[in-house]
This record gives structure tokens, C-alpha cells and sequence, in this order.
């Protein structure tokens, strides 16, 4: 089916909060089905939008880049989360953000309502990277370069808004709205309207809603429990850089302390000798430092990663209870025929087959990251024990500069010394409180591990059993 592209309107089409749509792709961009919601924002009859290429809804203000993206993340067989402006039939437009996954023969494309702050920002960095690439495609055969001169002013925006990568944006991005999905449908004018609403058709669907809640309860105490852990991040970051200061200075205060012994001769003498076991002690504990931080750094990534996984998990298990509720709804009779019922029947068996597969990852992510922050005992055990042994040199450094006639300002350096040994072992001993509880919530997360693995189990077989609506 050829595009269709409508005179543009500066009207947004309405959707709610609460609803999701979903559409399902063959590795080609072709629209193999998309739920109601999906139909009714665009706009478009279900028999017009089964076959065409889902840039049918392409709106013109979209960079290409964004797509540029896209395509590199599902063709490479990752998960990539975008805010996309979509393009209605009738020429308005509806903003979305789109969790993009690969499935067997193609693509699944989830979207919610935007509704954080951060929209507004991504709008002004899309305008951005459109000016860029218009200024370029003077003509259709520069359509490659213009994208890859969007995709470049992409990076550069988000880099100075503070994102070292996509995946760094698009995790904020997916936490930042699902946080500000849930707060607003916690309310009660906005809470679950479509909910108990819509009559059951049989007894084996209404087991399957029940079903997919009980799932959503399960993922919903994983994420709660990812969302305790956010913190961790932080604290690595600014641990790392406190005690790598520390020992910087440490190591520079000795190395003066040195340089002054020299000029005592032979009093100075055992204060040089003080002062170099300080150095070589700073030396090893700057060494730990960096094996920690180095730990600490890509711990923290796999923590947005996580994170990243569980709210698609979340969202996937939303949308699957979404879209069985809507088969529910005796009206939606599939008038369009057997090519649509089918089309229903083989999107409800990917979602489900794509719930599977994530909840198991999300799980097993999980347990790996609770074996890793155990595995970062092992430095701060390490460096615990040094600055244990820079303690000791220090108290000798200090006896010894009080015992010695012009010894006051090594003695005031061996003070300062001491107190910045204190504030590292204050550090360590808050990550090593830190990561117990962290370990602690990752177990409790764990504990319904199997039942929730078994309820989506089972509730993938019964999608093969559902009587047609």
C-alpha cells in the first residue's frame, strides 16, 4: 500500500493515560496487526493499516535519525525505547513513546502517552536534529547522509545534556515515564477507567486477565524492588570519586613529606622513612581504588540495564493484559474477518511468547546482580585492609614528628592524613551497608521467582486455547 500523507494539522489527537497500543511488523516494517487503541489514534481502518509499511504513520517533523537508530537496535536484536511523533490520517499528530523489540518474523512496537517533563526537552533536541538534516537533503538521494547527520546531532545533545549513550537516555527516559504513568493513575479521575467495564466473552478469557494480573503484581514488586537499588548508582559514583581524591592527596602529601625529611639530614631521617611507607601504601590503595571503581562503574551500568529490562518486562505484561481485555469486548467481533482473527490470535501469541522469554531474562538479571555485588566485597574488603595499614603509618608518622624539634608540620600533615583515612573508611564501611541491603532486596525480589515464571508459562499455553471471539 502506497503512503498516505494528509495535509498536516497542528492538532494532537487524544488518547488516554492509561491506554497502550501495540503493533506487530514483519522484519520489513510491514503491519501485520495493531490492538484498537492503535487503529482508533491513527485513524486508519485495520484493513488500510494490515500491509502497509509502518511508516504510513511517519509524521514529517520525526528526524530520521531517530529511525536510524532504530533500525540499528531491533536489526542488531536489542530492545530500544524512542519518543516518536506519529502522523494521524486525518493530517494531526500524537506523540508516543515506543518500546521497539524483535519476535520471531519481526517486530513488536508497544507505545504509552509521553506525560514526564522530559518530553518537552526531546522535542526541542528533535528540532534540532531536523534543521541539521534538512540543511542536507537538498535532494532525496542524500537521505542516508541526512540521517546519519541526525543520528550524529542526536548524540551530541543528549552528551551535553548529560547522557553518555542511547541506552543511558532511553533507561531515564522509560523510568521517568513509567514513574509518571503510575503516580497519575494512582489517582483516583484517572485510575484504570476501562477496567470492570468491558463483558467477559467466556470463562477461559476472564482466567486470563486474572492470570496476567497476577503476573503484573509479581513484575510490578520486581521493579518496585530495582527502584531501591537506584541509589546504589549514585552513591558508586560519588564514592569513587571521594576515595580516589583521598588517596591522591595522601600520596601527594606524602611525597612533600619526603622532600622536607630530605632537608633535615640524618634527624629527618626517620620521618623519611614514615613518609615513604605512606607513599607506597597510597600507591597500593589507589591501585584497590581503581579495581573498585572499575567494578563500581560497570556494576552501575548493568543496574540502568536492569532496570531498562524490568520496565519493559512491566510494560510487556501491561499491554498483554491490555489486549486480552480488549478481546473480551463482544463488539469487537473481528468484522473485518478471518485475516484479522487470525492477525489477533498470532499477536496474542507473540506478546505472550515475548512475556516468556523477558520475564525469565529479567529474573536471571537479577540473580547475576546480586552475585556481582557480592563479588564487590572482595576490593573493599581489600581496601578496608589498607587503609587499616595506612592507619597504623600514620599514628607512627605522627608519634615520631611530635617527638622530633621541628617536627609540628609533619605532625599537622599525619593529622590531616588521618582524618581522610577516616572519611575512606566511613565510605567503605557505608558501601559495604549499602550493597547487604541491596543483596537483601534482590533476594526478596527473587523469592517469587517461580510462581511467576510458572503463571506466565501457563498463561501462554492458554493463549492457545482461547475460544475466537
Amino acid at each position: 500500500m502506497p503512503a498516505i500523507h494528509p495535509a498536516l494539522v497542528n492538532e494532537e489527537r487524544p488518547f488516554a493515560l492509561d491506554e497502550l497500543f501495540f503493533s506487530t511488523t514483519d522484519l520489513k516494517g510491514v503491519i501485520r496487526y495493531g490492538n484498537r487503541v492503535f487503529t482508533r489514534v491513527s485513524g486508519y481502518e485495520e484493513c488500510e493499516l494490515i500491509g502497509a509499511a509502518h511508516n504510513i504513520i511517519r509524521h514529517p517533523d520525526m528526524p530520521r535519525g531517530v529511525f536510524k537508530l532504530l533500525w540499528e537496535y531491533v536489526k542488531s536484536g536489542r530492545t530500544i525505547a524512542a519518543y516518536v511523533k506519529n502522523l494521524a490520517k486525518d493530517g494531526r499528530y500524537y506523540w508516543v513513546l515506543a518500546a521497539v523489540m524483535p519476535c520471531q518474523g519481526g517486530y513488536v512496537s508497544v507505545r504509552l502517552k509521553p506525560s514526564s517533563p522530559l518530553l518537552e526537552s526531546v522535542q526541542a533536541i528533535y528540532q534540532q536534529a531536523l534543521a541539521v538534516e534538512r540543511r542536507i537533503e537538498t535532494d532525496p538521494s542524500l537521505r542516508k547522509q541526512a540521517a546519519a547527520a541526525g543520528e550524529e546531532s542526536l548524540a551530541a545533545q543528549l552528551a551535553a545534556a548529560g547522557f553518555a549513550s542511547y541506552d543511558q537516555f532511553m533507561e531515564r527516559a522509560l523510568s521517568l515515564e513509567l514513574a509518571s504513568r503510575r503516580e497519575a493513575l494512582a489517582k483516583p479521575s484517572q485510575r484504570w477507567r476501562r477496567r470492570g467495564h468491558w463483558p467477559a466473552s467466556n470463562h477461559a478469557q476472564q482466567g486470563l486477565s486474572g492470570r496476567c494480573r497476577r503476573i503484573q503484581d509479581h513484575l510490578a514488586t520486581l521493579f518496585s524492588s530495582l527502584e531501591r537499588l537506584k541509589p546504589l548508582q549514585h552513591e558508586f559514583v560519588a564514592s569513587a570519586t571521594r576515595l580516589e581524591q583521598t588517596s591522591h592527596w595522601i600520596q601527594n602529601a606524602s611525597l612533600n613529606a619526603t622532600i622536607t625529611s630530605q632537608t633535615m639530614g640524618a634527624e629527618g631521617r626517620v620521618l623519611a622513612e614514615v613518609a615513604r611507607l605512606l607513599r607506597e601504601s597510597s600507591c597500593e590503595t589507589i591501585d584497590a581504588i581503581k579495581e573498585l571503581s572499575l567494578m563500581m562503574s560497570a556494576i552501575s551500568r548493568k543496574l540502568g540495564s536492569l532496570a531498562f529490562d524490568v520496565a519493559i518486562t512491566e510494560l510487556q505484561i501491561e499491554v498483554c493484559t491490555y489486549f486480552v481485555d480488549e478481546l473480551q469486548v463482544a463488539e469487537h467481533a473481528y468484522a473485518g474477518g478471518d485475516d484479522l482473527r487470525c492477525g489477533a490470535e498470532e499477536s496474542l501469541a507473540i506478546l505472550f511468547d515475548q512475556l516468556e522469554s523477558r520475564t525469565r531474562v529479567a529474573y536471571d538479571a537479577a540473580a547475576a546482580m546480586r552475585s556481582e555485588l557480592s563479588d564487590i566485597r572482595r576490593p573493599l574488603t581489600r581496601l578496608s585492609r589498607l587503609l587499616g595499614e595506612m592507619r597504623m603509618v600514620q599514628f607512627s608518622g605522627r608519634k615520631e614528628s611530635l617527638a622530633h624539634p621541628h617536627g609540628r608540620e609533619f605532625a599537622a600533615v599525619f593529622e590531616d592524613v588521618a582524618r581522610r583515612v577516616r572519611d575512606s573508611t566511613s565510605v567503605c564501611s557505608a558501601l559495604i551497608d549499602s550493597i547487604a541491603a541491596c543483596e537483601a532486596t534482590l533476594e526478596d525480589a527473587a523469592a517469587g521467582r517461580r510462581a511467576v515464571l510458572q503463571d506466565v508459562h501457563e498463561a501462554r499455553l492458554a493463549t492457545l486455547s482461547l475460544p475466537a471471539v
